[in-house]
């Protein structure tokens, strides 16, 4: 199973293999306008970023960006939950332009932006010939952009599931019942769910299952089967390590890694990683461009920055999510590889709002407190 790294010395040497790319930037023929974009961007001399949440990814931007590109100061401030975003609407609506680049997870609040125009196509930003070659991408290129605008880029894809423990639940059971696994009334009471009544992880199942066994299938689930709500993913994860749950919906992976360390032994397995066990999450990465970016140039020059390969393969190891690029190989935590042709519920793109929101307030009436 794929593990995350955030050790220095990772860094140091994911930022020596990122540096020793760049001089291959002079052997292609967009090199002049490469160059030309480089020393404008340096004019620039500062960038704003409102980014990543997750640890790892926060890291490597500070550790990487200024080894790139010394002259350019980053700004950095996370863009998490609702409260940036609104800051973010309340600074334009006053004439101030602040933010260059969004890097973080898509909610209501940023596609609210995105829908009032405050984010520029990506495209034609592009200078890197490679980023305008559809075979470059997993995906089509539609497809990857969650905003109805088409303006917020994932990076990544990964399918999302839930995962259980296997020295208590019968792997052969569930690979014969797949979902329906859960509504077994041998684990009554033993399936802990970040609480999916509030934005968060745990609501990204809301809308799966919502989707996947309708409104019969969530009161089973939660009513019936008396399915545990923790506040945070991490108490959810913790319930399964220390044998209060047999399966965790929106398992925080990085925590198995701490557990190993401590010596603790175990055996869990993820559900499923089709269309019909797993959702397809987009890590908290969607990337835009804002329109009157007071560092035009540096934010051009980041969009094509952290699409680059080199930076990619770096960047997708360390936050353990799978790159869109297909030429990037993906890591897959768990062997939860995204299948090509699987119709996946994607809860977290702006046209499934209103069905995740609907989901929420339902689970809020099973279960208001």
């Amino acid at each position: 199973m794929a593990r995350r790294h955030e050790t220095l010395s990772l860094l140091a040497g994911a930022a020596l293999a990122i540096a020793a790319a760049q001089p291959a930037f002079a052997q292609s023929g967009w090199q002049q306008d490469w160059n030309r974009l480089v020393e404008a961007a340096n004019r620039d001399g500062k960038i704003s970023v409102g980014g990543p949440i997750v640890p790892s990814a926060r890291v490597f931007l500070n550790q990487h960006w200024p080894k790139a590109f010394p002259k350019i100061q980053m700004n950095y401030m996370v863009a998490g939950g609702f409260d940036w975003g609104n800051r973010v609407k309340a600074e334009r609506a006053s004439g101030k332009y602040e933010w260059d680049i969004y890097m973080n997870g898509p909610n209501a609040v940023i596609y609210g932006l995105s829908a009032s125009g405050v984010f520029e196509e990506l495209a034609p930003n592009f200078v890197r010939p490679d980023l305008k070659d559809p075979k470059t991408w997993r995906r089509p290129w539609n497809d990857m952009f969650l905003d109805n605008a088409k303006k917020m880029m994932a990076m990544f894809a990964s399918p999302s599931t839930i995962w259980y423990n296997a020295q208590t639940v019968d792997p052969a059971k569930v690979d014969r019942l797949g979902i329906q696994v859960l509504f077994d009334p041998a684990y009554k009471g033993r399936i802990a769910w970040n609480d999916p009544r509030t934005a968060g992880p745990g609501s990204n199942y809301a809308a799966m299952f919502y989707e996947l066994v309708g409104k019969d299938g969530l009161r089973k689930l939660i009513v019936d089967q008396e399915t545990v709500f923790y506040s945070r993913a991490i108490q959810a994860t913790e319930a399964l390590f220390r044998g209060k749950a047999d399966f965790v919906i929106a398992m925080q992976l990085d925590q198995i890694a701490q557990y190993e360390k401590a010596g603790a032994k175990f055996d869990v397995r993820p559900l499923g990683t089709d269309a019909k066990t797993a959702y397809l999450g987009f890590g908290g990465a969607v990337l835009a461009i804002f329109n009157k970016a007071p560092h035009p140039n540096a934010a051009k020059l980041f969009a094509n920055w952290i699409l680059s390969k080199e930076v990619q393969e770096e960047l997708s190891k360390m936050v353990q999510w799978d790159s869109t690029r297909a030429d990037v190989a993906p890591v897959s935590p768990g062997g939860m590889r995204y299948i090509p042709g699987e119709k996946y519920v994607e809860s977290q793109r702006e046209s499934m709002l209103a069905r995740r929101a609907e989901a929420m307030a339902f689970i809020r009436e099973l279960r208001p407190n």
